[in-house]
């Protein structure tokens, strides 16, 4: 089972015990909020980390295009010109 976000509006019917769990979980996709339901726990979390895993990839990917000596350099500057936290007194 994996989550694929439909650019269309879809619905249908789950029909499940009246003991049986019903565990929603909200995603964002394609511009629109959709809530995938799932009657295990199981499903669940095969899905949502599935899904989560997808979207830490991207993220990741998303860094490739750019030249590390630069990054580097930048993120030092940054850390040179900024002032430390002040020690926290509780």
């Amino acid at each position: 089972m994996s989550i694929e976000h439909e650019s269309d509006q879809q619905s249908s019917v789950l029909i499940v015990p009246g003991n049986q769990p019903l565990i929603g979980v909200p995603s964002a996709g394609l511009g629109q909020d959709v809530t995938y339901y799932f009657t295990t726990e199981q499903d669940q979390d095969a899905v949502v980390s599935t899904e989560l895993n997808r979207t830490a990839l991207q993220a990741v990917g998303g860094w490739q295009d750019l030249d590390w000596d630069e990054v580097e350099s930048a993120l030092e500057r940054i850390r040179q010109t900024s002032q430390p936290t002040p020690p926290i007194e509780l």
